[in-house]
C-alpha cells in the first residue's frame, strides 16, 4: 500500500464506547440482560462500511457469536451527519436491550456541528473497548516527507493542500484544524474534505484525490 508513510502520529486518544439506547435515568433497567439478548444482537455502526466504527462493530459481532453470547448478530450501518443519524435512531428506541451502538470522540463534535437533538447524554455507556491514535499520512510518492514540509506548504498556499478525513467535527477534522492552526492557517482556509468512513478516505488518498489523509491508525494500518 502506498499510504504507509506517516508524517506525524499525534497522541490524541479517541476512546470508543459501547452504548445502549436508553436515557441516563433508565440506565439500570435498560441495561439489564433479557432472554431476548441471547437470541439476537444488533450493533449500530453510525458510519459507512470500512471505517473504525464499522470494523470494530464487526469484530464485536464475531466475538459475541464465537463465544455464544448471542444467537445471531447484525451490524447496521447508519451513516450521515457525523454519526448523529445513527445516534438518533438509537435513542428513539429506549429500552431495547438487544441494540447497542459504537461511538467515540467524533460524536461529540458532530452533535455540536449538526445541532443534533439527540446527544450522548441520552445514552448509557456500557464499555470502553478501544483507544486509538490519529495518524497523518501521505502517498508514498508525495513530496511531503515531514510534518515541517506540510506546515510549509500550508503557509505557502493553504487552499492547495487537500486534506481528507472523517466527518466535519470529527477527531480527524479537529486534529487537522489544530495542526493547521499552529501553522497560522485559519479554519476557513483549511481545505478539508470530509468522508463518511476511513475506507473511503484511504481510497481517495490512494486515488490521487487528496494530498494528505487523517485517520486513526486502525483504519490506515493495512
Amino acid at each position: 500500500m502506498t499510504a504507509r508513510r506517516t508524517l506525524a502520529r499525534i497522541g490524541v486518544a479517541a476512546a470508543s464506547l459501547l452504548l445502549v439506547g436508553a436515557g441516563v435515568g433508565e440506565a439500570y433497567e435498560a441495561a439489564r440482560p433479557s432472554a431476548g439478548m441471547h437470541d439476537k444482537l444488533r450493533i449500530i455502526a453510525p458510519a459507512a462500511p470500512g471505517g473504525g466504527w464499522d470494523t470494530t462493530a464487526r469484530e464485536l459481532q464475531n466475538a459475541a457469536q464465537a463465544n455464544d453470547l448471542t444467537g445471531t448478530g447484525e451490524v447496521l450501518n447508519v451513516e450521515g451527519a457525523g454519526g448523529t443519524i445513527g445516534l438518533a435512531r438509537l435513542v428513539n428506541q429506549p429500552g431495547d436491550t438487544n441494540t447497542l451502538m459504537l461511538t467515540g470522540t467524533t460524536m461529540l463534535g458532530a452533535v455540536e456541528i449538526n445541532g443534533s437533538p439527540a446527544t450522548v447524554q441520552d445514552t448509557t455507556p456500557i464499555a470502553k473497548i478501544t483507544e486509538d491514535f490519529d495518524a497523518i499520512v501521505v502517498p508514498a510518492n508525495s513530496p511531503l516527507r515531514t510534518t515541517a514540509d506540510l506546515v510549509q506548504r500550508w503557509r505557502t498556499d493553504p487552499g492547495a493542500v487537500a486534506v481528507g478525513g472523517g466527518s466535519i467535527g470529527s477527531l480527524d477534522h479537529l486534529l487537522a484544524g489544530s495542526l493547521a492552526g499552529a501553522a497560522g492557517v485559519g479554519p476557513s482556509d483549511l481545505n478539508y474534505i470530509a468522508h463518511s468512513g476511513g475506507g473511503e478516505m484511504v481510497a481517495s488518498l490512494l486515488g490521487g484525490h487528496l494530498d494528505v489523509g487523517v485517520a486513526n491508525t486502525n483504519e490506515i494500518s493495512d
